[in-house]
């Protein structure tokens, strides 16, 4: 039981409220705070011997989640809504799915659960309490399952197969290992077979694939709450449909329904058709009803209220969905009858509200305390609570407890409970007032805007190394090649494996694996791609160029950085009152990444040197956030701001965020494009001069010698690349005067951010803000009356549309048909062939609200904010890239206004295999998985491009931007007069089997994968730490695989302790010095007493001659051993 239930008992009306609970009646309660509600909660639950149900408003979800598991441990349990509109073509997030059918698992197993939910997650149906029981099943060790059973009791119940466990409800065999995520788990879980018997499970770590724990048993349970079939094929599924389906759809209907359902297993709006198959999804409320629980309603009115919301919209929504080929259940049959969920709420044993309904109404009088900010204030609360009674702080853990120390500067003077709770609090109770503090509100720290996710998935980073078969690579002495595989030799009587390359002209080289390090997957646009001839002259003058130009650009950037570092400036002191009113008026929660970015900047800006800062994030991310709060710290300090952008466009839509974000300060902020009338240019660059404008946004008029300013402090860039050679060097010399912030939208390659981190000040902000509402995602095929009805929608609540249309040659065709089925609606048309200035003009225009729909290519895939367009259609979306049509679909929903989103696809049975499952990717609602991230490779090619500049990006697709990084890496070490930074093994010639058996590991891709870590690897830790993870994924080693561990272990050493070259022979191992390094005096003085006894020599160089023994292990292991002794 927690301390905040202790608190609840010993209330003045305790006894009461038992006595009244005991007697079957139903209660009004008041005057509680909601950590209370769950505190009270807990103790229903366990003076009952029952299950209690809390029900809150969706408001509450989110801050009571942690406060149920302080007070009630693993008896908790949260059953959360669904994140997705109704009838829309997206799934729910899959971990809220596992969270769901994990807490109806755990209803049924736990004792004295107490159940957090919302009203509305219970309007969306589930499993039925017999499904959930037929198809979980517990595995334990020792027991003798064979693997394949395993594997194919998932597939049936919805799991799919991959090549790497990362996310929820797949699984991967591997050989005797099976590996797979369940709802039950928070982590994935590895099973160790021996032969048919379980000889192992290990709970593993998404992120590097390794173990983390063992377990003696571990459980599967179901992958969805929707079409429940362990077989899906069309007979089976028209066997399971109900009897009153053919009143909805007609039979031809049911069976091409039946049979794409078949072909995908999922497709886009299944969700909707879930309830016409048996056995049917039931509502969450007969699940409940089953357990027998109390109910607790927080807020009752509200909760109707939420309900009542819910259906109108679902109705409404489903309006927009009749047009589809197959057109959805209606909201009836997807749901059960609102009555049903009203009388739930309103028939529960105990409703709590803030204030009293009628006298009978228990009161326990809990009062909300309003934390104060300042450490003297908060000391000074604590002191007045003490003195009326007891009072507790909560802390999260000991570190949030240090920092509350910090702020209060010392111990704390009061005792402190372990446990989250969302608000601050007195109670009266028998004894004493009792106050308890949280301490998230001393921090000033909310839990409301997120739940901190129960499972641990995420990306690997194993499964987005390297190349595939069928890939472009760079091999760096021979060129550009096509990657046909592996390929197995014998060698000398020994078996070898090959990376196999073809150039040009078919020509075919077989790199050893030993050489790995000298093949790089090529990452530059594929236009650019020419397969090297062998041999060929053009690979090493395309080299030489690049390397050449590299070295000007490492001088360049090693030059600008000396310069700034001799540079001084006074710094900027920080102004918090200005400050935190900005950072409180910001609408949404910081993400970590721009929460770094800000103090980056904010740092930056403290020091004594000026600021050159690029910030790289997608639009949206919050860049723009970032560069204001770096603003108002450069005015207070008497400064200038100039922000600079390329296009009218976005300056209109920078001056319209610094204006609402500043709008609050005494901050004068004037606009500078070809928009600004010339009257007024006259008069912004008089008052710039004078000093009477803190803040001008600006194209690149700002630019112009006619603009001078009193006391510019800072410069902010969007967008630089986009700017001309003459307006660069321009800023060239700002830089050396002024603090520069730039900013960008397209990514940044991680190769090339390591290489030139040193050099130039970088914050990355990959984190997408909490979504502001969710963009109701739809598919559907060419309709002009639902194209119709769907702008003419979208106008009546004067809102403007995107129509995407991505042929250049067919769009005014495209924007007649529009205008003559909507003759009165202001159509606009814009692609990259119009000229820059008209084209700037008609998106300048449309931002202004000329025209209703804009009809374009994907020019509008990045840049522009434009909150007033919150529909989207896109044509033939199936053509797009999913990085593509991501970005498409982030253009609209960046407004508090519920915004649409409609893929126009041909038929869906037409539609190749790939393509339906790019879109089904794009729906999953969950983390973006690889496709997504391989995806954006694109980007990150411009990226590069526009970091570097577009002379450089020129050799950055001549040789791949793998290998340009490299170079550029080396260059900038070279100039400093350090040791470069890429790892050249010296040779090392074995007579030995030193390999990865394909019996192995299966998969050619992991096969791959794993020896380009393992070749190249530079440390020997690195080496130990790849051979325990893949023991762990892919079992004990075969002999070849551990000599091939033990080989390039040594060879490391070797090369680190400066050998020349090492050859295996019949009876001795030969290893040759480098007299420049050690002498043979003091290689002989080490060596003296080595068993066995050495053969040590010299010739050029010294010699060593270590005698063979009976096993290549051994071998090695004497190997490394000398390597170590010389190395002390």
């Amino acid at each position: 039981m927690g301390f905040l239930t202790n608190i609840f008992e010993r209330t003045k009306l305790y006894s009461r409220f038992l006595e009244q609970l005991n007697s079957g009646k139903r209660l009004d309660i008041a005057g509680l705070v909601p950590s209370i509600c769950a505190a009270m909660a807990d103790s229903v639950a366990s003076n009952f011997k029952c299950p209690v149900v809390i029900i809150v408003p969706s408001r509450l979800y989110n801050s009571l989640s942690p406060v149920i598991q302080t007070i009630t441990g693993k008896r908790a349990i949260t059953f959360p809504d669904w994140d997705i509109l109704p009838y829309e073509h997206k799934y729910p997030s899959t971990e809220i799915v596992a969270e769901r059918i994990f807490s109806l698992w755990k209803l049924s197993n736990e004792s004295e659960p107490v159940i957090l939910t919302t009203a509305t997650a219970l309007l969306w149906r589930t499993l039925p309490k017999s499904y959930i029981r037929r198809h979980a099943k517990e595995i334990a060790l020792g027991d003798d399952i064979p693997p394949e059973l395993l594997t194919d009791f998932m597939a049936r119940i919805g799991y799919t197969n991959e090549q790497v466990v990362e996310f929820l409800n797949t699984f991967a065999r591997r050989g005797n290992i099976v590996d797979f995520f369940s709802p039950a788990h928070t982590d994935p879980i590895r099973v160790e077979f021996f032969g048919d018997e379980i000889d192992s499970i290990r709970k593993f770590s998404t992120k590097d694939q390794l173990s983390i724990a063992k377990l003696k048993r571990a459980t599967i349970l179901p992958a969805m709450e929707w079409l429940m079939s362990d077989e899906i094929t069309p007979d089976k599924l028209l066997s399971r449909i109900r009897p009153d389906a053919e009143k909805i759809m007609s039979k031809r209907q049911l069976e091409e329904l039946s049979a794409r359902i078949a072909l995908d297993r999922h497709f886009p709006g299944e969700i909707w058709f879930a309830p016409i198959f048996q056995p049917s999804p039931i509502s969450p409320v007969d699940f409940f009803r089953t357990e027998n629980p109390i109910t607790i309603a927080i807020e009752p009115e509200i909760l109707l209220d939420e309900i009542a919301q819910f259906f109108h919209q679902a109705n409404e929504l489903y309006r927009r969905v009749i047009w589809e080929e197959f057109v959805p259940l209606p909201p009836d049959m997807v749901f059960d009858e609102p009555r049903k969920y009203e009388n739930f709420i309103q028939d529960a044993r105990l409703k709590v509200r803030e204030i009293p309904v009628d006298e009978n109404t228990l009161v326990f009088g809990a009062k909300e305390i309003n934390v104060p900010a300042s450490a003297q204030q908060i000391l000074e609360t604590i002191q007045n609570a003490n003195e009326r009674g007891e009072i507790f702080i909560t802390i999260s853990s000991e570190n949030q407890k240090k920092r509350i120390e910090h702020k209060l500067g010392g111990k704390l003077p009061v005792p402190t409970r372990h446990g989250i709770i969302s608000e601050s609090f007195s109670i009266d109770t028998e004894d004493a007032e009792i106050t308890v503090l949280s301490g998230d509100n001393i921090l000033g720290f909310s839990r409301t805007m997120f739940v901190s996710g129960r499972y641990h998935s995420g990306r690997a980073i194993i499964s987005h190394y390297g190349i595939e078969q069928g890939d472009i690579v760079v091999h760096s002495e021979y060129g550009m090649a096509k990657f046909l595989g592996i390929k197995t030799m014998n060698i000398k009587g020994h078996r070898s494996e090959f990376l196999e390359l073809q150039f040009s002209g078919d020509e075919k080289l077989y790199v050893p694996m030993e050489n790995f390090y000298l093949v790089n997957p090529y990452i530059g646009p594929r236009a650019m791609v020419r397969l090297s001839k062998l041999g060929g002259k053009k690979w090493s003058s395309a080299k030489s160029r690049a390397r050449k130009k590299v070295f000007e650009l490492a001088g360049e950037l090693i030059r600008i950085y000396a310069m700034r570092e001799t540079q001084e400036r006074p710094p900027f002191p920080p102004a918090p009152e200005w400050e935190r009113l900005v950072e409180n008026s910001f609408s949404f929660k910081e993400t970590p990444d721009q929460k770094q970015a800000i103090n980056d900047v904010l740092s930056d800006m403290e020091s004594a040197h000026p600021m050159d800062r690029l910030i790289c994030g997608d639009v949206g991310f919050g860049k723009t956030e970032v560069a204001i709060r770096s603003a108002i710290r450069a005015i207070v300090a008497g400064k200038q701001v100039a922000v600079l952008v390329p296009t009218t466009i976005l300056c209109a839509q920078h001056f319209d965020t610094f204006t609402e974000r500043l709008s609050e300060l005494p901050i004068n902020i004037e606009m500078l494009c070809r928009f600004t009338p010339t009257k007024k240019v006259q008069q912004i660059k008089q008052n710039l001069a004078r000093g009477k404008i803190d803040l001008v946004v600006g194209t690149h008029m700002l630019l112009s010698d006619t603009v001078r300013f009193k006391k510019l402090g800072l410069l902010i860039i969007d967008e630089e690349q986009w700017f001309g050679v003459k307006h660069k060097e321009k800023l060239k010399s700002l830089r050396a005067e002024v603090d520069v912030l730039t900013m960008t939208a397209t990514p940044i390659p991680r190769t090339l951010y390591f290489s030139i981190s040193g050099l130039r000040d970088l914050s990355i902000i990959e984190t997408p803000p909490q979504a502001r509402m969710p963009v109701f995602t739809q598919i559907v095929q060419w309709n002009m009356s639902l194209f119709s009805k769907t702008i003419y929608e979208e106008l009546e609540r004067d809102g403007q549309v995107f129509f995407i249309h991505n042929r250049v040659e067919s769009i005014d065709g495209v924007t007649i048909a529009l205008k003559k089925a909507m003759p009165d609606v202001r159509f606009a048309v814009a692609h990259g062939q119009i000229p820059k200035r008209e084209l700037e003009k008609i998106i300048f225009d449309f931002r202004q609200g000329k025209y209703d729909v804009l009809v374009c290519t994907a020019i509008i895939e990045s840049g522009t904010d434009m909150p007033n367009v919150n529909t989207i259609i896109i044509n033939r979306a199936d053509k797009f890239g999913l990085a593509q049509l991501y970005q498409l679909r982030g253009r609209v929903g960046r407004s508090n206004v519920q915004a649409y989103a409609y893929l126009v696809i041909p038929p869906y049975r037409t539609m190749t295999k790939n393509a339906r499952k790019r879109l089904r990717a794009l729906l999953e609602h969950s983390e973006l998985g690889s496709g997504y991230h391989l995806a954006m490779k694109d980007m990150e090619i411009r990226g590069a491009g526009n970091l570097l500049g577009k002379e450089q990006s020129g050799f950055v697709a001549e040789i791949g931007l793998d290998l340009y990084s490299k170079m550029l890496a080396q260059a900038v070490a070279e100039i400093k007069g350090q040791k470069p930074p890429i790892f050249r093994p010296i040779p090392f010639n074995i007579d030995f089997d030193a390999f990865i058996p394909a019996e192995y590991i299966h998969n050619t891709e992991n096969r791959i994968w794993a020896y380009q870590r393992l070749f190249t690897a530079d440390k020997v830790e690195k080496i130990e730490q790849i051979a325990e993870e893949l023991k762990d994924r892919f079992g004990k080693f075969p002999t070849e695989t551990d000599n091939l561990i033990q080989f390039l272990k040594a060879r490391i050493l070797a090369t680190q302790v400066g050998f020349q070259s090492v050859s295996f022979a019949k009876k001795w191992i030969s290893i040759i010095f480098d007299s420049d390094k050690i002498s043979l005096a003091e290689l002989d003085n080490k060596l003296r007493k080595f068993e066995p006894p050495l053969d040590v020599y010299s010739s050029t160089n010294p010699i060593i001659r270590l005698p063979r023994t009976h096993t290549v292990h051994n071998d090695l292991m004497n190997l490394i051993r000398l390597f170590d002794k010389i190395a002390i």
